[in-house]
C-alpha cells in the first residue's frame, strides 16, 4: 500500500517545488510606493500641461470665457424655441402616444400626462395626425394639440 516514509519524501518534495516555483515566478511587492497622479503633475510644468491636454482635442476656457458661454447658450436657447415632429398612428391607445412622447423627449413624466388625460376624460380624444411640438408649449397646450380640443373645453 503506501508507508509513511514515501508519503512524507513526497510531501518534502513538494513543498521544495512550490518553493521554487514561488521564489521564480512570484515577485515580491516593490519598496518604493507608485506614484499618484497627483505625484506626477507636480514634476509637470503649467505649459507642458497645456500642451499635453490641447494635443488630446480639449480646450481650455478661463472661467470668464465659460460665463461668457453660458450667458450666449441662454440666449440661443430663449430665442429659437425648438420642434419636435412626431406622429399618431391609428390603433395608438394613450399609453402609447405617452410612451412616444417620452422618448421623443416631449414629456418627462408620463404618469402626470396620463392622469391629467384620464382626469379630463381625454383617454379616447386623441386624434391621429402629424404633429409639430414647439419647446414653449405647456402640458395643456400639448393635450390641446393632440386632441383637437381648446384647454378652455376640456378644462370646465
Amino acid at each position: 500500500m503506501f508507508s509513511n516514509k514515501n508519503f512524507l519524501k513526497g510531501m518534502g518534495i513538494g513543498f521544495i517545488l512550490s518553493s521554487i516555483f514561488l521564489f521564480w515566478f512570484v515577485k515580491p511587492p516593490s519598496e518604493t510606493p507608485t506614484p499618484t497622479p497627483a505625484e506626477l503633475i507636480k514634476n509637470i510644468s503649467i505649459e507642458e500641461l497645456k500642451q499635453l491636454i490641447t494635443e488630446k482635442g480639449y480646450v481650455i476656457y478661463k472661467p470668464e470665457e465659460i460665463e461668457a458661454l453660458k450667458e450666449e447658450n441662454k440666449e440661443t436657447d430663449s430665442k429659437t424655441p425648438e420642434k419636435v415632429q412626431f406622429v399618431i398612428k391609428k390603433g395608438m391607445t394613450s399609453y402609447k402616444v405617452a410612451d412616444l412622447l417620452v422618448s421623443s423627449n416631449i414629456i418627462k413624466d408620463k404618469q402626470q400626462f396620463l392622469n391629467i388625460l384620464s382626469q379630463y376624460g381625454l383617454m379616447k380624444n386623441i386624434q391621429i395626425g402629424n404633429y409639430t411640438y414647439h419647446s414653449d408649449m405647456t402640458l395643456d397646450d400639448l393635450i390641446s394639440l393632440i386632441t383637437h380640443k381648446k384647454v378652455e373645453e376640456w378644462k370646465k
